[in-house]
């Protein structure tokens, strides 16, 4: 027997059924580790008289004559966090008091877990009750409990340390406790659950609840209801529709809400109570009533079957200053995005799953702001994409543009390299899976500033940019993949601070490989595929 181990690790043994019996003479043991060790019943007997005991991840609480809590009695030592599993095992109130939680000061986390097959004539609020946990205690998560209510002590203003709660899947539950009481509380995870107003919260999070229909704050009184919440997360709650809430929400900053089918009328109370809201973020919902943004707003992403020119219009009728950054996403419309529809302060745009979705092909205004450019699975009818619509370009991303034969300079370009062609910004390029795509622009690419470029699963390319020694000097990584009909690098050269080249299946570029090291003196990293 190892009667001088301090520490044992059995996390994520999930073939583990049993410990070991005689466990008890490890006198000396410190640290258990036991998460995550699925098909464990139950503890090993006398585990109460490892009265050393620092850390205990688990106890598994066992059924009938298994492992009780009252094992847990002795050890005052534990520290961090401490999970009681199978609590539907519990025999009754007195059962639990045996834990005796409330005697370890140093538990900083206590998880509470019941399963929904436990006996139904245990009283679970008076197990609860009885959980009593130390006042140090910073959080606490509680999972399938099924009680009416929660015991008093939850939310009692004694427990002044405590910042985080969770409650999952508690579907018998009324009411929530007076949690607003806990002066440092400032986090809470709903699931399953139905919400009551908190005057501290600063985080709030709502998900699966598909039965909440009305959200209202009736009876609160004024500007008591969430005055320092700064997150809103509402997600999976498909019938809420209609929202009361007696007061704005001065501090809020987030606003997250995904829900097909309420989210409209959700959006067209809550956004005019939000004068301080930086970000907010869309499910896929039907028509969208964005009259009217928040002049604050940093940051928005959408998703929208339809309803696009209502975003739109609602950016430039909100005297948006400060936006950002715009990300849509699902868009079944057939819009142009034209320059002047976006504002001027925009820095990255990101499109996803917009099949209809168009750039003008001439225009005479530039984006000028715009640092970021993100396009996947978008856009079908784009053929060429007008580099010189960005002059100030930092990172271009384009996957999967079906319909897309090259980058370039449009018509109103000088067509000299110089002036609007110049891409001084220009840092990244990246093109995946555009089967379609040939050329870049030809001697007009001027990016003397490229870091990075990568072509993957583009099998119409046939050649890189063109003098790429001269034009992009900086460029020190070239990745290329599944391009076969690649088979020409650039005249001229490869950039001076180039690392290594690296290909992968491009086979008409193995023919070149050792003809560019005896030109260039570096090596081309080329391989073909074998499957």
């Amino acid at each position: 027997m190892l009667y001088n181990l301090q520490t044992l690790k059995l996390s994520w043994c999930t073939e583990l059924i049993e410990m070991p019996e005689d466990m008890y003479h490890l006198i000396n043991l410190r640290h258990l580790d036991i998460n995550d060790c699925f098909n464990l019943k139950e503890m090993p007997r006398q585990i109460n008289d490892l009265k050393g005991l620092q850390t205990l991840s688990t106890f598994y609480i066992g059924e009938d004559s298994g492992t009780k809590l009252g094992e847990l009695r002795e050890l005052s030592d534990l520290h961090e966090e401490l999970c009681l599993l199978n609590l539907q095992n519990v025999v009754g109130a007195m059962d639990a008091s045996e834990a005796r939680l409330m005697d370890k000061k140093y538990l900083e986390h206590v998880h509470l877990s019941w399963e929904h097959f436990g006996n139904d004539m245990i009283d679970n609020k008076e197990v609860l009750e009885k959980l009593l946990p130390h006042t140090n205690l910073k959080g606490l998560s509680i999972y399938g409990y099924e009680g009416t209510s929660f015991p008093n002590w939850l939310g009692d203003h004694s427990f002044c340390n405590i910042v985080s709660i969770t409650l999952y899947d508690c579907r018998c539950c009324k009411s929530l406790p007076p949690l607003g009481q806990l002066p440092s509380f400032n986090t809470v995870e709903i699931t399953e659950l139905s919400g009551v107003p908190f005057a501290s919260l600063e985080v709030l999070s709502f998900r699966d609840m598909s039965a909440w229909e009305e959200w209202s704050s009736v009876g609160v009184e004024y500007g008591e209801v969430f005055t320092k919440l700064q997150q809103l997360h509402i997600n999976g709650c498909k019938r809420l529709c209609c929202v009361d809430w007696s007061d704005s929400l001065p501090c809020l900053t987030q606003l997250e809400i995904e829900g097909k089918y309420g989210i409209e009328v959700v959006l067209e109370l809550s956004l005019p109570r939000t004068p301080a809201l930086r970000e907010l973020k869309l499910g896929v919902c039907e028509n969208p009533r964005l009259e009217e943004l928040p002049q604050t707003l940093e940051s928005i992403h959408i998703g929208v079957n339809n309803g696009l020119e209502s975003l739109i219009e609602a950016i430039n009728k909100g005297q948006t200053f400060f936006l950002k950054e715009v990300h849509i996403q699902k868009c079944c419309s057939a819009v142009t995005l034209l320059p002047e529809c976006l504002p001027t302060t925009l820095t990255e745009l990101e499109i996803k799953n917009c099949e209809k979705l168009e750039f003008p092909m001439q225009c005479s205004l530039k984006l000028s702001s715009i640092r970021r450019v993100t396009i996947m699975d978008s856009c079908d009818s784009l053929r060429f994409f007008p580099l010189d619509f960005f002059p100030n370009l930092i990172d271009l991303s384009i996957t999967n543009c079906e319909n897309l034969e090259s980058l370039g300079v449009s018509s109103n370009g000088d067509g000299d390299g110089d002036g609007d062609g110049m891409l001084t910004s220009l840092s990244s390029i990246y093109i995946c899976g555009c089967p379609n795509f040939v050329s870049f622009p030809e001697g007009r690419l001027h990016a003397a500033n490229l870091v990075v470029l990568e072509v993957y699963r583009c099998k119409k390319l046939k050649k890189l940019p063109e003098q790429m020694r001269n034009l992009h000097p900086s460029l020190h990584t070239l990745k290329i993949s599944d391009c076969p009909e690649l088979e020409l690098f650039p005249e001229g050269g490869l950039p001076p601070n180039l690392i290594i080249p690296w290909a992968w299946n491009c086979p008409k570029l193995i023919a070149q490989q050792m003809q560019w090291y005896l030109r260039d003196r570096r090596r081309v990293f080329c391989t073909i595929s074998k499957s």
